[in-house]
């Protein structure tokens, strides 16, 4: 199989869906949202009864190749959670008309059937949804910001800052050494900068996978190049509450200890 690529679809849509002639399901409820590592995208085709093959279906759709002719855009790509790995494979016509984007999907593997963005045997229309991929807005704390890079105390994740401090990429890293991107965390709002003097707290906007969510995070410094992570439960909105239940990070639960890509004195966070 060929390797992944970027996918064209950078930030979030809703979209309605029709087979470009008679049967539509106009509601915008379904969604199409980057996975944290751009070469996938989640597509939620929300309850619509017309299309039973696609009816309240989460797909993970990973992207292979692009290509243009003449002005039209193609994607090549493949279900990856699809129950027929032989039925998987898909070609796509695009196209980005401001906040507007238009997809038509083949029927089989090939391209057959793709008249344009808009017309194929099935249509994807879709809006920008501001709220369902959010760009961070806030940084995170100074001391966490003087170090770049942390690292679990196995050594089996890397967090490493991005987006001029206001994100921390999480990155599994394999046997063999391999850094695997699974989890983004962005800044959204700052509850407490300064719950004590080592501890802040704030929400984030959480992408582990393909699956987006509101988090509460506490980060507690325990040592210049020591610290620990606390992740609260999944919201689906930022709710004022968000970090009621949450604390300041006493529970062991989804607890992190990390210290700095810097040091090797990881007996510190064990005090």
């Amino acid at each position: 199989p060929a390797n992944p690529i970027q996918c064209p679809f950078e930030e979030a849509y809703a979209f309605s869906y029709s087979d470009g002639l008679f049967h539509q399901c106009p509601d915008r409820s379904s969604s199409l949202k980057p996975c944290v590592r751009g070469t996938r995208v989640q597509l939620q085709f929300r309850h619509c009864s017309r299309f039973a093959q696609f009816n309240d279906q989460d797909l993970q759709l990973q992207c292979l190749g692009t290509w243009k002719e003449g002005s039209d855009f193609y994607l090549y790509g493949r279900f990856t959670n699809a129950d027929d790995m032989l039925d998987s494979y898909r070609c796509f016509k695009y196209e980005h008309f401001g906040p507007d984007l238009f997809v038509s999907m083949s029927a089989d593997a090939t391209c057959r059937g793709l008249r344009s963005a808009k017309d194929g045997p099935l249509v994807i229309s879709g809006e920008k949804d501001p709220y369902g991929w959010l760009q961070a807005s806030c940084a995170l704390p100074q001391w966490l910001q003087a170090l770049p890079s942390w690292r679990t105390l196995a050594g089996d994740e890397v967090h490493q800052l991005e987006d001029g401090s206001k994100s921390l990429l999480v990155q599994e890293r394999s046997r063999h050494g391999r850094l695997t991107t699974h989890s983004k965390l962005r800044c959204v709002d700052v509850i407490n900068t300064a719950v004590t003097e080592h501890t802040a707290q704030l929400v984030s906007f959480s992408t582990h996978e393909c699956s987006s969510s509101y988090e509460c995070v506490t980060l507690r410094r325990f040592h210049d190049n020591a610290i620990f992570m606390h992740l609260g439960a999944s919201h689906d909105a930022n709710d004022e509450d968000i970090c009621s239940e949450h604390g300041t990070g006493d529970s062991t639960d989804d607890l992190t200890a990390m210290t700095s890509m810097m040091s090797d004195d990881r007996a510190r966070l064990l005090v």
